[in-house]
């Protein structure tokens, strides 16, 4: 199996299960780390690396055994004779364990903020978790994931059915208008995820937070990693509950998030983007005005509700 695919699918359960072995809280993803690392080809040998993986974390959490002493005489002999008396109720004892089924591993329900539903089906799948696509008509992308039952974020046992609502596009005039935009937004959103970058102008300029404007080349703009952190919030923001993002194209307003309009940005169009609120910030929703020229996005002005 890919370890990539392993640690991205299995990380917040390795993690809470080096928790529940007594890991401190702040070591447990460094102790993952080393397991996964000192694994890495015997997972990418296996079809499914979660027993050797949790055997090894228990190993390297197991705590150490001191050294034996030997027992005098006496007390040898009135340990064999307690031992004697206690086989029958350690045998007993051992039926009913071995009779009481193991509770099913949980897993950490995963986002499908921005997913189609044969990549939605892809990620439950790595997750341990099988699925159901319904189909329901949206003024949305055709086959665009817009709820899950259980919503993502929730702990469920492992293999458990995942029905996932997806989109069957509406063929109506009213929708038709929407759905550029829509369809627009919703790839800015698979780029954040690491789909294929929307055109971008030949100069970008970024506004993040009332920050001064920073200004990326159109190939830079097409790189994720150059976005320092913000496609990782837009990701962030829809990772629990439903996949919703407001979608309008309208010149921004004077505030957003109690924050100023850039004085740069002109009251031209933008193509603005609403998703979740991200965890620990305020209850300002991440907020993106992206404005286009004839070429593709040439800015765009974030608030993160920090």
């Amino acid at each position: 199996m890919d370890v990539h695919e392993y640690r991205t699918a299995r990380w917040t359960r390795l993690v809470e299960r080096a928790r529940e072995l007594g890991c401190e809280e702040e070591q447990a993803e460094s102790v993952v780390e080393e397991v996964l690392a000192a694994q890495r080809r015997r997972i990418a040998r296996a079809e499914d690396p979660d027993p050797l993986v949790h055997a090894a974390l228990e190993q390297r959490l197991a705590p150490p055994v001191p050294p034996r002493r030997p027992l005098p005489p006496a007390a040898r002999r009135a340990v064999v004779g307690v031992a004697g008396g206690l086989v029958v109720a350690l045998l007993a004892t051992a039926v009913v364990v071995w009779l009481r089924p193991e509770p099913p591993e949980q897993v950490r329900l995963p986002s499908l903020f921005g997913l189609d539903a044969d990549d939605a089906e892809q990620v439950l799948e790595r997750a341990g978790l099988s699925s159901d696509v319904t189909r329901r008509p949206a003024c949305e992308p055709d086959g665009l994931v817009l709820d899950t039952e259980p919503a993502a974020g929730r702990s469920v046992p492992a293999g458990t059915r995942v029905e996932v609502l997806a989109a069957l596009t509406q063929e109506t005039t009213s929708c038709a208008a929407r759905l550029v935009a829509r369809r627009e937004a919703w790839r800015f959103v698979g780029f954040a995820r690491g789909g294929p970058a929307p055109p971008f102008a030949r100069t970008v300029t970024l506004v993040v937070d009332g920050s001064a404007p920073s200004t990326l080349s159109g190939e830079a703009a097409g790189d994720p990693e150059r976005w320092a952190g913000l496609l990782d919030l837009l990701v962030a923001a829809g990772a629990d509950g439903p996949p919703r993002l407001g979608v309008e194209v309208a010149p921004a307003p004077p505030r957003t998030c109690g924050l100023s309009r850039p004085a740069s940005i002109t009251t031209r169009p933008a193509l603005r983007l609403v998703a979740g609120t991200i965890p620990g910030r305020t209850s300002c929703p991440l907020t993106l005005d992206l404005y286009r020229s004839s070429t593709g996005i040439d800015s765009v002005v974030a608030y993160t509700g920090r």
